[in-house]
């Protein structure tokens, strides 16, 4: 009931925005200042609380909107407060293309706690892509062409924002050729794209040549159109029609480069869905569809290093279709991160994507939700990781 309300508010809003110049000025300035209506939460005390690891605590939280309008459902908050240290944070992909239960994770024993990451493409209802550059200990596991956006986090294990940009080729003695993708299926066949052993299933060939590679040497060529299958340890690279390919046996290197546009290393990457607090000042989206209260999933840090993943949940059921509604706003999301003594924070994906499951000795518990809910399939995930 609650979501229905947040939806007819921001719908009506939506088409006063259609007025008159000044009658909108007016219904912005409304939107405004409903969009900037902190939670009622007190950040200092109350809740549970769990020490997961040297330097990990997770805490759960419950907030309530201060406006009578509003959804006034309780809002569960999972926080998972992380200290500065290396080798805190990473993403976690999923046997690519395949999609898997982030909480199927916990069996990497060093994993005390889990949370969704960006946005992704789906390609059937089991298969699916992350929309972002995905990058661990510095190796690229799915890049789809562009510059993206991203989470990124260094050998400090501080995260930061940053445009990461892949520098992909295969080279062949004195033959090179520029790589558009990595482990994205629908590049086009006019390209070059590489897929490497994170991809788990047969590579559509279509009308390109197969060059599969191992041990920096060519070891097959594949030209009869057929999915190619290749082993771990080996990556295949798909050539155009009609373009020069390295033969059985010649050597073949593929390289594939993520760098940052600040210098700094990438260490470890995903996408996020958009800065919403930068040096203090929150820049959140506010307008009548950001009225909407929805799960949502923020990554926010200091300039000291220490690290909060943020999930705001929902007490309210999901709808017949299966959509989750209740929860925050971005701006309450940045607001409740900066009231915790963070400075910068960015989205990740939200709705029924949200989630943040953490590891207790007696067993793994789920925080924003309650533990029968749904938990979305993703193709990759942010895991906490106890120390070595």
């Amino acid at each position: 009931m609650g979501g229905s309300v947040a939806l007819r508010l921001a719908s009506a809003l939506a088409l006063l925005l259609l007025m008159t110049p000044s009658a909108a000025v007016g219904v912005e300035d409304t939107t405004e200042a409903a969009c900037r209506l902190p939670l009622d939460v007190d950040v200092d005390g109350g809740g549970k609380s769990w020490r997961l690891a040297t330097g990990v605590r997770a805490s759960l939280i419950s907030a309530t909107h201060a406006s009578s309008g509003a959804d006034l459902s309780k809002v569960p908050i999972g926080i998972v407060r992380i200290k500065p240290g290396a080798d805190r944070l990473a993403p976690l992909l999923s046997p690519m293309p395949r999609t898997m239960s982030p909480d199927r994770h916990f069996t990497n024993s060093r994993v005390v706690a889990l949370t969704n990451a960006d946005f992704f493409a789906s390609l059937t209802p089991s298969r699916a892509v992350p929309a972002g550059t995905v990058v661990r200990s510095g190796q690229v596991l799915f890049w789809s062409g562009t510059r993206s956006p991203s989470l990124a986090v260094d050998e400090s294990g501080v995260p930061r924002t940053v445009r990461i940009d892949v520098h992909a080729r295969l080279q062949s003695g004195d033959d090179s050729m520029a790589v558009s993708s990595v482990n994205d299926p629908r590049t086009s066949e006019h390209v070059v794209s590489a897929f490497t052993d994170a991809w788990r299933a047969a590579v559509p060939l279509g009308t390109r040549t197969g060059v599969v590679l191992r041990d920096d040497r060519v070891v097959r060529v594949v030209t009869n159109g057929k999915p190619v299958k290749f082993a771990k340890g080996e990556a295949v690279v798909l050539v155009p029609k009609g373009r020069e390919t390295p033969q059985v046996g010649s050597p073949a290197i593929l390289s594939v480069v993520p760098t940052a546009k600040d210098g700094k290393a990438v260490v470890h990457a995903t996408g996020h869905a958009g800065r919403v607090m930068r040096a203090g000042r929150i820049n959140a989206p506010c307008s009548a569809y950001e009225l909407i209260h929805r799960p949502r999933t923020t990554f926010a840090w200091n300039d000291e290093g220490v690290t909060w993943i943020i999930v705001a949940g929902t007490d309210v059921p999901d709808d017949a279709a299966g959509l989750r509604s209740g929860g925050a706003t971005k701006w309450q999301m940045a607001d409740l991160a900066r009231r915790l003594g963070a400075t910068w924070a960015v989205s990740m994906d939200g709705g029924g994507s949200s989630s943040l499951l953490i590891k207790t000795p007696r067993t793994l518990r789920r925080l924003d939700n309650s533990p029968d809910a749904w938990l979305r399939p993703l193709p990759v995930a942010w895991a906490v990781l106890a120390s070595r």
